[in-house]
């Protein structure tokens, strides 16, 4: 192909993509109700209230140590639970998964009450804004934990 014409493909590529994503962002149509995504306002406040410093993963767990390439990536990645916290999906397989809570303030690993079979689940939900983790199992069943600082605990 002729330089001009790839050129031209690649330009209007770049633009479809662009518009994609801001009518998306302006509709909140992308979001499809995944809590991952961290609207801008929410996003700010956390950056004012943790501090800038690099933060190292805490290997004192197995599950630290096992998956410490993972998890300190997802470490560097924005707040998403409660304040301060950073939940991760390592994934082990098709439908396997493992949840982990990291504190992006010690670099501490904690592990939710959640099964590594996701099939069990509708849902894993959970907030930027609160403590809670509500778990939707596919046979219709809800259960909700709140985080304390230390560990998880059925409401």
């Amino acid at each position: 192909m002729k330089p001009r014409i790839i050129f031209v493909i690649v330009a209007i590529a770049i633009l479809a993509g662009a518009g994609g994503y801001y009518f998306a962002m302006q509709n909140d149509a992308g979001t499809g109700g995944n809590e991952y995504i961290v609207p801008p306002a929410e996003k700010q406040k956390n950056e004012e209230e943790i501090p800038p410093k690099e933060v190292t993963l805490d290997l004192s767990t197995e599950f630290a140590r096992n998956y410490q390439t993972i998890l300190s990536a997802e470490l560097k990645r924005p707040v998403n639970f409660g304040d301060r916290y950073r939940m991760a999906l390592v994934g082990c397989g098709s439908a396997c998964g493992y949840h982990a809570l990291l504190d992006k303030t010690t670099g501490k690993v904690y592990l939710p009450p959640v099964s590594e079979d996701l099939s069990l689940y509708s849902s894993v939900d959970f907030s930027v804004n609160s403590s809670d983790l509500t778990l939707r199992y596919a046979d219709g069943r809800t259960e909700i934990y709140r985080f304390n600082g230390d560990r998880f605990v059925l409401q």
